[in-house]
């Protein structure tokens, strides 16, 4: 650690991790710790799913639309799944918005059911 100029606190919580055999908690805390950054810079990360690739001008018109509901700023993520056959789901936070052909054909196909 010294060797790496690690800070002294950063330096004990690794021989901590490696003395109690728990390095694969690792990324948990590196997630767990840009988690609380993002809280204190008032930023929130999400992902958009798309069956198609998306446009930065879309990317950004979900995202200001976003931040402006959630009052932070919000940095997506696109991701291509073919599976929802077209539109969008989005997934910020605990927020899912799910506006893909697929789920409304779900929700069809489930109240076709009920009548």
């Amino acid at each position: 650690m010294k060797a790496l100029e690690v800070s002294p606190p950063i330096a004990a919580l690794m021989d901590l991790l490696l003395e109690r055999n728990r390095m694969t908690y690792l990324p948990a805390i590196h997630d767990a710790y840009e988690q609380l950054v993002d809280d204190k810079e008032g930023k929130i990360k999400g992902a958009v799913y798309s069956a198609y690739p998306v446009s930065d001008g879309t990317k950004a018109r979900i995202e200001k639309a976003l931040g402006e509901r959630l009052n932070k700023k919000v940095e997506l993520h696109i991701e291509e799944d073919k599976e929802l056959i077209g539109g969008l789901k989005v997934i910020v936070g605990g927020t899912r918005i799910d506006g893909s052909v697929k789920r409304q054909l779900e929700l069809l196909n489930e109240s076709m059911m009920k009548e």
